[in-house]
């Protein structure tokens, strides 16, 4: 019997809307709502995995799920998987017929591993991030704490999706909470993690930064920054890890999201203006560096590494440029 023959376009354009991971389009700031349009644009042709076609040249059976697997059991905390995603497919996962549902994921057109080669735009003066001096440093601090900043409902419900082929986010499914920082209200929008920790405290880098993206209503950003190291597992941190395997969801209680993700009470925080520390590098937001330092395990951060590219994606220390930083302290008692 003569094989049929089909040509495959070697290159796939679509345009989507995609929800805002954290990062903004073309120089431009994010608006209000958190999305931005833009082309996919894929920069590896599809094609079919030899020895998966079936008898009489009929399309094989789509993939049932991603090939890559979480080496760590499900987290106790509840996740739902959502239908096997695309964004997972490689090259030869699936045969001609399901080829739409497999093109490889958009690669960013930046790499953390020539950040000199990022836009001019990341040489401004008020990058992020940058180190900061706590023990020791200027000002006094307020002694209060992360909890009188950030606002959060009982439960909270986040979905994972893939911006591109080297970051996958948690979004916000209705409300996460309120980030209030010198008087404006920023609306939590999506959680998202680098390895290893972006921002150093006092000279020292952790495993992992957790960060909390914020809108306040005229569309500026704060960013909530929660700091791990890697000693023991971390039920919450798993349940994302869970959430992003399957472009799932997960959802966590307000106490749960405390002790786990801010390391319950007591925890004070460096206040500074900066920028988002991908391109295009957009300067005047606001951080909230935590400094109470949570945990997770050696093989979360790895599971948190590669489902983000297999690399590490913090970007390097930016110059402070005598940029203060307001220090909240919860054992302050107004001056050191």
């Amino acid at each position: 019997m003569r094989r049929r023959e089909r040509t495959i376009p070697p290159f796939h354009t679509a345009t989507a809307t995609i929800t805002d991971t954290g990062h903004s389009n073309a120089g431009r700031p994010l608006p209000t709502n958190g999305r931005l349009t833009f082309p996919l644009d894929a920069t590896l042709p599809w094609r079919p995995a030899p020895g998966r076609r079936r008898r009489g040249g009929g399309a094989g059976p789509p993939p049932s799920a991603c090939s890559w697997r979480s080496p760590l059991p499900p987290s106790p905390l509840r996740t739902r998987s959502r239908p096997p995603p695309s964004h997972c497919c490689r090259q030869g996962d699936a045969d001609d017929a399901d080829a739409t549902a497999c093109w490889p994921r958009r690669v960013p057109p930046w790499s953390y591993n020539n950040a000199a080669g990022w836009p001019a735009s990341c040489r401004n003066s008020s990058q992020s991030p940058m180190p900061l001096i706590h023990v020791g440093g200027t000002g006094n601090p307020h002694p209060r704490e992360v909890a009188d900043l950030l606002s959060l409902p009982s439960a909270l419900h986040f979905t994972a999706h893939a911006a591109d082929a080297e970051h996958i986010s948690l979004l916000c499914d209705g409300s996460c909470g309120t980030l209030t920082v010198r008087g404006v209200a920023y609306k939590v929008k999506n959680l998202h993690w680098h390895t290893p920790a972006e921002h150093t405290v006092d000279g020292r880098r952790t495993a992992a930064e957790l960060h909390a993206v914020s809108f306040a209503a005229d569309g500026r950003i704060a960013v909530l920054a929660s700091l791990f190291k890697d000693t023991k597992d971390n039920p919450i941190v798993q349940a994302t890890i869970d959430a992003m395997v399957g472009l799932g969801t997960f959802e966590a209680t307000l106490q749960d999201y405390r002790k786990y993700f801010y390391s319950g009470g007591h925890v004070g925080c460096g206040i500074y203006a900066g920028s988002l520390t991908t391109p295009p590098c957009t300067e005047g937001l606001t951080w909230v560096v935590s400094t109470k330092v949570g945990y997770m395990s050696e093989a979360q951060v790895e599971a948190i590494r590669a489902l983000n590219g297999g690399h590490d994606n913090a970007r390097p220390l930016q110059p402070i440029n005598d940029r203060p930083v307001d220090w909240i302290d919860p054992e302050a008692s107004g001056g050191r």
